[in-house]
């Protein structure tokens, strides 16, 4: 079983703190673009985009992502997500590379 990378409420909007590792070590995001892949528990894609996603620490691989407050339903959880790392020559990289994280939502 999957442990969830984060728990949050319905409507949540607060930034969400994210660190992109290769082996254990933080993924240098410098001169990388970084979006998200939000899906719901039935795979339905709910953000595939940069939107909401901020580089807040490149070298140290760390973003965050503030969701709308539609993008946490409580009737929709887990949520799964996964990040897509592109480099200035087109190469793609997902983080994590292995099962998606999970993000349960609560009820208010």
């Amino acid at each position: 079983m999957i442990t969830p990378l984060t728990e949050v409420v319905e409507g949540w909007t607060g930034a969400l703190p994210f660190t992109l590792n290769a082996d254990g070590d933080p993924v240098d995001l410098t001169g990388m673009t970084v979006t998200i892949v939000l899906k719901d528990c039935d795979g339905t894609v709910i953000n595939n985009s940069s939107s909401g996603i901020t580089v807040t620490n490149a070298t140290g691989g760390e973003v965050t992502y503030a969701p709308t407050s539609a993008a946490f339903v409580a009737l929709k959880t887990p949520y799964k997500i996964r990040f897509r790392v592109v480099d200035a020559l087109n190469k793609t990289v997902f983080f994590p590379n292995e099962d998606e994280d999970l993000i349960p939502v609560n009820v208010v």
